[in-house]
């Protein structure tokens, strides 16, 4: 299955940008993905991470390499163990204790890429606890609360070994969901594609349906007045992002979710989608957005307004992009409370063209967080995440990438 065509899946199923190029990235890496990030079935992020990796020279079953032997010195208990540590915990993603360094997360991205390559592991495993005061470690460095989702880490640089044992609960519980998943869903095959190792038409086909009514199962109608209100709402936001005509668009309003449930709507128009989640709280006279997304829904290999990514262009109008997202949290997700702080960062793969995001994160005046994706080929906002003050303080959006730095805002 070609690049296009996942993303197009993908696009259906509507996970996020970061979470579609992360999927991607960890594949074609021989690594399994965490399918924690899917909103669908344990049985269809197995069918998607099979497919995935069929798309590349490897098989979901690769020879054993330094990496795979490694892995396979699990115990069944232990693969058991971290597979339900993952599903108890409580947060969006992991945090630190503090905030990483610059040397540090450098390091970290290095030792990652030699752990995939079997080259370095861990001498021991670092100790994950519950959470609870009873089982809190008293007199370790550095340890895991796999419940809250906080690596607690000492004040000092971390050392190499330390920085290991982090990405090994990483790779391990990545490791350990998909095994379990895997093996959980029996009618999914990694023999099952063909042998140039692409998906046969029908293949694709079942994988998108499948991954369409497990959504479906999940939405719900919306009565026809709050369905106008909301829908005239999400008219003015997505026209004032995109700058486009939309009146000629297809829109759908729904609620979404079982518990919780969030408005969604969806817009069509032109071969793109834009979605809007709103926060569970809104009500059709308050809504206040949770989630921005934009998506190309074509099968067609996308044409780039930009080709070229130095950089120096990168640099260069870094600020202008960032403003422009300021702009937009005001006038089109009506956010006015003051930007304080404005961080950058994004992977080195940028240039290269496997990833074509950077990504902008705002903080205002009353510490909530807004994380915008922005496409800088196709020049354009993919999405926008909130992280509200009080309950995502502690997760670092910024941990991973190779470049990072602060804008000053007019």
């Amino acid at each position: 299955m070609k690049q296009n065509k996942f993303n197009h899946i993908m696009n259906q199923i509507q996970l996020s940008e970061q979470d579609k190029e992360r999927i991607l990235k960890n594949c074609q890496k021989q690594k399994h993905v965490d399918n924690k990030l899917f909103l669908y079935s344990g049985q269809i992020a197995a069918a998607l991470c099979i497919a995935l990796l069929s798309a590349t020279s490897l098989t979901a079953y690769a020879a054993v390499n330094a990496y795979q032997a490694y892995m396979e010195q699990m115990s069944a208990e232990e693969m058991k163990e971290r597979y339900d540590n993952i599903h108890e915990g409580t947060k969006e993603g992991d945090s630190f204790s503090r905030k990483l360094t610059e040397t540090e997360r450098a390091r970290m991205n290095q030792l990652r890429e030699e752990y995939w390559q079997g080259l370095r592991f861990p001498a021991t495993s670092m100790y994950c606890f519950d959470g609870t005061t009873a089982d809190k470690p008293a007199d370790m460095a550095i340890y895991y609360d796999y419940v809250n989702m906080i690596f607690h880490i000492p004040e000092t640089e971390l050392t190499d070994e330390e920085l290991l044992q982090i990405i090994d609960v990483w790779e391990k519980g990545n490791y350990s969901l998909n095994s379990i998943n895997n093996a959980n869903a029996g009618n999914v095959s990694a023999d099952s594609s063909q042998d140039n190792g692409e998906l046969s038409e029908a293949e694709e086909a079942k994988l998108l349906a499948e991954a369409q009514a497990e959504m479906a199962k999940h939405t719900h109608a919306v009565p026809k007045t709050d369905e106008e209100i909301i829908g005239q709402s999400a008219f003015a936001t997505i026209s004032t992002v995109t700058g486009k005509d939309l009146s000629l668009a297809n829109w759908t309003v729904t609620l979404y979710g079982d518990t919780n449930p969030q408005y969604r709507v969806t817009c069509d128009m032109d071969g793109r989608r834009q979605n809007i989640f709103y926060s569970p709280d809104s009500t059709p006279d308050h809504l206040v957005v949770r989630r921005y997304a934009d998506y190309d829904m074509s099968e067609n290999a996308p044409s780039y307004a930009v080709t070229t990514v130095t950089e120096a262009w990168i640099q260069e109008n870094l600020s202008l992009w960032a403003q422009n997202m300021k702009d937009i949290l005001a006038n089109a997700f009506g956010v006015t409370d003051s930007v304080d702080k404005c961080e950058y960062f994004y992977p080195q793969e940028v240039f290269s063209g496997e990833t074509n995001c950077i990504w902008f994160c705002l903080t205002t005046s009353n510490g909530d967080r807004y994380l915008f994706t922005y496409n800088v080929r196709e020049l354009l906002l993919r999405e926008m995440a909130t992280y509200d003050a009080g309950k995502y303080d502690n997760i670092d959006l910024s941990s991973g990438y190779d470049a990072y730095g602060i804008i000053e805002l007019q």
